[in-house]
């Protein structure tokens, strides 16, 4: 993985976020890593915004209803095998914490 392309390093995690966005900030970047591509590749791929995947990816934002299918799919395109169910099932246990849940 080329990690020197424009849109493609992460920055280290805030020490602010709590231990559940912390948790899930950091699932959702084992998929980005995975794929090998930019922010502005993947936002095209799942038809987004890639200021809005760096907000995801840096926990400033949880993303919408749909994204993470969306992404399984990416991740099934780019790698030619299908995201396994005990992973898309501590995903939704991951979003599912009462703590990212809005008030």
């Amino acid at each position: 993985m080329d990690d020197s392309r424009p849109g493609r390093r992460l920055k280290p995690l805030s020490s602010k976020l709590g231990p559940e966005m912390a948790a899930w900030v950091t699932r959702l970047r084992e998929f980005y890593t995975g794929l090998d591509m930019t922010y502005v590749e993947l936002a095209e791929m799942l038809g987004g915004d890639p200021s809005t995947l760096s907000r995801y990816f840096n926990g400033q934002r949880l993303p919408e209803i749909g994204f993470s299918e969306r992404l399984y799919r990416a991740v099934e395109t780019k790698t030619h095998a299908p995201v396994q169910d005990q992973v898309k099932d501590s995903v939704r246990a991951l979003l599912a914490s009462p703590a990212l849940l809005p008030l």
